[in-house]
């Protein structure tokens, strides 16, 4: 399955990606030695392309997703890791924090449920 699903994720962000998808930056704190024996939290920032979009009113009902959370696509391809919850990710302007992540068989494109984390500016 993998060799079926192997360079899917770059195909999509080659031609998906220019016609659908804006630049967006995907935020992680990650841990780092503090050079003492401890950890200090840093963000660390990392470009991609990403789409917002609306939840269905039935997806809304039945998966009790707020009025206020928007489903965010964000394309695999060229990331180091996927996104996962707590990770933000600034679009247009928009911050979003990461709430859920799911993604397709071949990492192509993941589904994240985002809710507004304020302002970029």
């Amino acid at each position: 399955m993998a060799n079926l699903l192997s360079g899917l994720d770059k195909l999509v962000a080659d031609i998906a990606g220019p016609l659908l998808f804006a630049a967006a930056v995907l935020v992680r704190q990650t841990r780092v030695a503090d050079g003492r024996g401890g950890w200090t939290l840093t963000d660390a920032e990392e470009a991609c392309q990403a789409l917002v979009t609306d939840y269905s009113a039935f997806s809304r009902g039945s998966l009790g997703i707020p009025d206020t959370d928007r489903k965010v696509l964000v394309l695999g391809h060229g990331l180091a890791s996927p996104p996962v919850p707590g990770n933000l990710l600034t679009i247009d302007g928009y911050r979003w924090r990461i709430v859920a992540t799911t993604r397709d068989p071949a990492k192509a494109v993941y589904e994240c449920q985002a809710t507004p984390a304020g302002s970029d500016a």
